[in-house]
């Protein structure tokens, strides 16, 4: 063996002896578990509640509020001569024929 692995034995030997040697601090337990009171019982029964109420009411055949057909709605579209598109761009072109600052800096391979 290496000088330098029979060191790094003895040191670690040395810190697993610290290691049994300390004593960890006492553990007092978990706390109380706080009771959940009222809570544990009336959330299901809201729930039970509620899909009897849904039930019920499909059971039934309620059929929703008919609607008035008294009324009539009229759409009509009108056709304006809007002012045309202005274009914004002084030479489109440039869009289409864009080139990278940095292309010089990509190298293909």
């Amino acid at each position: 063996m290496n000088p330098s692995d029979d060191d790094l034995r003895e040191f670690f030997a040395e810190l697993k002896l610290r290691d049994e040697q300390t004593v960890p601090p006492p553990f007092p337990g978990l706390p109380a578990r706080p009771t959940q009171g009222k809570w544990r019982y009336l959330v299901p029964l809201a729930a039970a509640a509620t899909v009897l109420l849904v039930l019920t009411r499909w059971s039934t055949g309620a059929a929703p509020p008919s609607e008035a057909h008294d009324q009539v709605i009229v759409i009509s579209l009108e056709r304006t001569t809007a002012a045309p598109t202005e274009i914004l761009l002084e030479d489109p072109e440039s869009v289409y024929s864009w080139e990278s600052s940095s292309n010089s800096l990509i190298a293909d391979f």
